[in-house]
């Protein structure tokens, strides 16, 4: 049977935030939210015999998800053991939201993502409307649910660039939390791209011999981590992932002239 090295499924579609390098930046979408049913229905489509990494997000803000107690008893009924791993853009200080999510002890890593030089000025005018007080307030939060209920919790700031690196590290290093720095990525639909022409070839996401899936939140597969919904493979509420991953759609799109594509064509990212 086959194994999947990351899954990424996106519970909410859409985001409170419209950071620069972004697509939701510009894309505005409606925000969304995957029913708990349709999660299960998904989850029963994955027919592989082990699952990496589960990541219950891809493009939208976790913590906007009205039902997170239900969602994390969804993911404990699960029929394979596997590393779970959320992220959130830090906006949401709500102490109810973070109990639910990190009391039931099934997030292995929780990631905080972050942008600008570590400053007020620099954190708010990547992430708008974020605010650098709000921000600080969640991390305090974070800091004091994870240290009551799940103390063994990787916490991660997960910042984009390397600007101003020392003041993020004695940030981090102040609530116990960890940095990983990430280059920046020039992803179509976000306002800080910059034109670009891509190879013919495709990506890493659909050539990688470890299998990757991505799941938006009306089920539908989609090629990647870098656009919310660049194309669509297949819908995982109504076929099995074996099927999609040897479907005609990903077929295609694998063996397609990347440049010709009107997402993919202009995406920095190799």
């Amino acid at each position: 049977m086959l194994s999947i090295q990351r899954l990424g499924i996106d519970v909410v579609g859409g985001c409170n935030l419209r950071c620069v390098g972004c697509p939701n930046s510009t894309l505005g979408r409606k925000i969304r939210f995957m029913p708990l049913k349709t999660f299960r229905k998904c989850m029963k489509h994955v027919d592989v015999k082990r699952v990496n990494v589960l990541k219950l997000y891809n493009f939208g803000e976790l913590l906007l998800y009205p039902d997170l107690k239900g969602l994390m008893k969804e993911v404990d009924r699960l029929p394979w053991k596997c590393d779970v791993e959320i992220s959130t853009n830090g906006s949401i200080v709500s102490r109810e939201k973070l109990t639910d999510l990190i009391k039931p002890r099934l997030i292995d890593t929780f990631g905080i993502s972050a942008d600008g030089d570590g400053s007020e000025l620099g954190f708010e005018s990547t992430r708008p409307p974020a605010k650098w007080s709000n921000f600080l307030d969640f991390l305090g939060v974070v800091k004091e649910v994870r240290a009551e209920y799940h103390p063994k919790m990787k916490v991660v700031l997960k910042l984009i660039g390397e600007e101003s690196k020392l003041s993020w590290l004695c940030l981090a290093e102040e609530y116990g939390f960890k940095c990983l720095f990430m280059n920046r990525r020039n992803v179509p639909d976000s306002v800080a791209y910059k034109p670009y022409v891509s190879s013919s070839r495709a990506c890493k996401h659909v050539e990688s011999t470890r299998n990757r899936l991505y799941v938006d939140w009306d089920g539908k597969v989609v090629p990647c981590c870098c656009h919310p919904r660049a194309h669509v493979f297949g819908d995982l509420t109504k076929e099995k992932y074996s099927k999609i991953l040897n479907g005609p759609a990903r077929r295609r799109f694998v063996h397609m002239d990347r440049r010709k594509h009107p997402i993919c064509g202009k995406c920095g990212v190799k």
